[in-house]
């Protein structure tokens, strides 16, 4: 996620890649007692590239108009 992020810009592929680790950490028979603290955090930085993405789009927007 940090090379698509750091390098290529690609901030839909970290987000895929986050989702993709997200699913699979919770597809774990013991998931919330033993990853309760990383399912946490891939929230949270799923939540902040999606805010990222969203004002990415809206900044794009207002520049065309």
């Amino acid at each position: 996620m940090q090379v698509e992020v750091d390098e290529y810009r690609d901030y839909e592929k970290a987000l895929a890649a986050l989702g993709e680790a997200y699913n699979i950490l919770c597809k774990s028979p013991t998931a919330e007692d033993t990853y309760h603290d990383a399912i946490s955090e891939l929230r949270t930085r799923m939540t902040l590239v999606k805010a990222y993405l969203n004002a990415s789009q809206y900044g794009t927007f207002l520049s065309r108009v």
